[in-house]
């Protein structure tokens, strides 16, 4: 108890320093009239990282100082796994070893979702008017979706964050359909030149709304890989959410003209703890997430259904801003970075972990591995 009692006097005294000489640093910037940056990121250097360094090189040689999304795929192609990521408004295709990079020729602006098969990408354009398709084979060139908006009154935009069912039938927006927040269920199949209206389900507009009046604030739509779950980030006050789809009867392959309409109750809702989390996503366990806790010095996982918790690792060099498994679900990709609006932030780092299977593996100065089940 007195070494745990010392660890957190000495953690709180560390955040203590880093506050006082980020306002330092913000003080002599206004004084000067120049602008200062957070010093260059130390490498993590443990067993069952490794660290891809040309995505460091890109950033450096764009001016990137932040990745914005990070999808692991298997390249239908190749065979191997890849990963997509988004910085400066384009997206990049890199192996996992990061040996091969390449642009993506795409309309895509956010939102970008890759089926499980890994040929399809679909992606929010025009200003959230459109959704436009990827085909990464490249036998198909881009192409816009045509969308059913025959059976419902259709807000200006079509939605956002779109995330893909497991089966890749079914797509999920978050959209302003019937006229509050809701999740917009589509069916279509490859190489989806059109999607039909499903479903409509209806969020509580005291999850969703914004702490300023009712806007939608709903984002980071997610199914999960067996296909029971929805998760998504609700108001700034309550975090991610789990919705589970059991219950709904939307287990069906048809689009249904009208489409289904339901109310979700806030009692269908099952809340995700996750603390001062930084990233989240699914894992390939049935209802556990992974994500980066301790305002991101952290990797873990919980069961939001059983509460089991899990730390594969501790590190304090700086924030786990972006977290996601590859496709097998043996190793976890991550983008090390600092948040800051006063300051110019350091080049961020991305890194394949695998994570190990002796507890403990290694604790070293600012890093503990832990592994899974303990």
């Amino acid at each position: 108890m007195f070494t745990c009692r010392l660890q957190l006097i000495q953690k709180h005294f560390n955040v203590v320093i880093v506050n006082c000489i980020l306002a330092l640093a913000v003080t002599l910037t206004a004084c000067s009239g120049s602008s200062l940056s957070v010093p260059p990121l130390s490498d993590l250097t443990l067993p069952g990282l490794v660290k891809l360094a040309s995505v460091s090189a890109l950033e450096r040689r764009i001016g990137g100082r932040r990745i914005d999304e990070l999808l692991p795929y298997r390249n239908p192609n190749d065979g191997q796994t890849h990963v997509v990521f988004q910085s400066q408004s384009t997206y990049y295709d890199t192996t996992l070893d990061g040996q091969r990079m390449t642009p993506l020729t795409t309309s895509c602006l956010e939102g970008l979702a890759i089926t499980s098969d890994g040929q399809w990408g679909i992606c929010v354009a025009a200003h959230r008017q459109a959704l436009a398709i990827h085909d990464f084979t490249g036998h198909t060139t881009d192409h816009v979706v045509d969308v059913d908006t025959s059976s419902m009154d259709y807000p200006t935009n079509l939605g956002w964050a779109p995330s893909w069912a497991p089966d890749n039938r079914r797509l999920a927006l978050i959209s302003r359909l019937g006229g509050g927040c809701s999740i917009a269920i589509y069916q279509g199949t490859p190489p989806y030149t059109r999607l039909d209206l499903a479903a409509v389900l209806s969020l509580p507009q005291d999850v969703v709304d914004s702490p300023v009046g009712p806007h939608c604030v709903a984002g980071g739509l997610n199914w999960s890989p067996d296909g029971a779950w929805l998760l998504f980030t609700s108001s700034p006050f309550v975090g991610y959410t789990a919705l589970p789809l059991s219950s709904l009867n939307l287990a069906t392959t048809a689009a249904h003209t009208p489409p289904i309409t339901k109310e979700i109750d806030a009692a269908q809702l099952l809340p995700v703890n996750a603390g001062a989390y930084r990233a989240l996503t699914w894992s390939r366990k049935p209802s556990v997430v992974t994500y980066s806790g301790n305002y991101g010095q952290s990797i873990e996982e919980t069961n939001f259904v059983t509460e089991q918790h899990t730390k594969f690792l501790i590190q304090q060099v700086a924030e786990i801003l972006k977290l996601a498994w590859t496709p097998d679900g043996k190793q976890l990709v991550f983008v090390l970075g600092v948040t800051t609006t006063e300051l110019t932030p350091p080049i961020p780092q991305m890194y394949v972990f695998t994570p190990p299977s002796i507890q403990p593996l290694q604790s070293k100065g600012d890093y503990t591995y832990y592994s899974p089940g303990h």
